[in-house]
């Protein structure tokens, strides 16, 4: 069977001995890596949990007070334990320096009786132990305070990587977000302008076929034709169109959309010019006032407006 690699942080807790109050607290002074796929759930890869144990074993700058399984063969905790007796002065040596890590990483004399409390000990038996900490050189009486000089080193380390973390993390935060890149694509305002006109010019007119958007096609039409008609004509040659087709007095039924009114060769440039003559030309005549250029059958005007 498969060794687990992943441990959420209350197996994360179990697998290094602690609470998982102070694993989520590791994990949030980047102390502990660990990633963060679900959103709220942390997951600590077993390696990194197996190199941080190495780590505070083999003495690193860590975010505990250093304990080598041979802690117990120390000469000075060897001697606390002849003075309080076996195991109890090296349970309280350890349990004191974790509340003076908590503390900062000292003693505060003025602290003495919630020290007392949180270590389930009478007062006089806390200032005892205190006393003979000092005597043996655990401890280092410091007007008002006590401190061990290499727990309160690594302390003052814990506490200048997490605030670097800290500040780190606050300026990777308050950087603000680069603007989202545009979806579609952006069209030059001088392009956008006679295009909209035209669109609105045409729906405008149209009682079919409106356009309902600017289309590749449409506007490469439009550039094409700008650059040889002024706005206004094309709006007129428009505006023709739609003249002859909704005037039943006139021949002309043929219907396009923009796109085909614009680039078709019998298209814009049939219909560009004089309204009057545009609609003369189209008007529906008998007799001697016949229009000769009027087509007479439905395949003549069939070859003339495809």
């Amino acid at each position: 069977m498969n060794e687990k690699r992943y441990y959420r942080s209350n197996e994360a807790a179990e697998y290094l001995g602690v609470n998982e109050k102070t694993i989520r607290k590791w994990a949030r002074e980047n102390l502990l890596q660990y990633s963060r796929p679900g959103g709220k759930i942390l997951l600590f890869d077993k390696r990194d949990l197996d190199a941080f144990i190495e780590k505070h074993r083999s003495g690193g700058n860590g975010v505990v007070f250093r304990h080598d399984y041979s802690a117990r063969n120390d000469r000075k905790i060897t001697e606390l334990e002849m003075e309080m007796g076996e195991n109890i002065g090296y349970a309280m040596w350890f349990k004191l320096l974790e509340i003076m890590g908590e503390m900062g990483g000292s003693l505060p004399k003025e602290k003495m009786k919630v020290v007392a409390y949180a270590l389930r000990v009478p007062l006089d038996e806390l200032l005892q132990f205190v006393r003979i900490c000092v005597r043996i050189g655990l401890l280092t009486d410091n007007d008002d305070e006590y401190i061990n000089e290499r727990f309160a080193k690594e302390c003052a380390k814990i506490k200048d990587t997490s605030e670097k973390a800290s500040n780190s993390a606050k300026i990777r935060w308050s950087k603000p977000e680069p603007d989202p890149k545009p979806k579609t694509k952006s069209i030059n305002p001088m392009k956008r302008l006679p295009a909209q006109e035209i669109i609105e010019c045409w729906n405008a007119h149209a009682k079919s076929l409106r356009c309902m958007k600017l289309t590749n096609a449409i506007e490469k039409a439009i550039v094409k034709l700008c650059k040889e008609y002024t706005l206004d004509e094309i709006q007129q040659s428009i505006e023709n169109y739609h003249s002859v087709l909704n005037d039943p007095a006139c021949f002309f039924s043929y219907k396009w959309n923009l796109g085909e009114f614009l680039s078709r060769a019998n298209g814009f440039p049939v219909f560009a010019g004089d309204r009057d003559e545009i609609i003369g030309k189209y008007r529906k005549s008998v007799g001697k006032n016949a229009n000769p250029e009027q087509p007479k059958t439905r395949k003549e005007l069939l070859e003339a407006y495809k």
